[in-house]
């Protein structure tokens, strides 16, 4: 077949670790809004 040729790409060890802790930070940050955002009930508007 006369098409594009498919590219493949692998992190490396160093990328891999690098996005877990990424992850983590992530994780734990989600985690913090998400527990304010359920600690107060949200103001109502008239």
């Amino acid at each position: 077949m006369g098409g594009r040729r498919r590219r493949t790409y692998e992190l490396t060890e160093q990328g891999r670790l690098s996005l877990n802790g990424a992850r983590d930070h992530w994780q734990e940050f989600a985690a913090a809004v998400s527990a304010a955002l359920r600690s107060a009930p949200w103001p109502t508007t008239n």
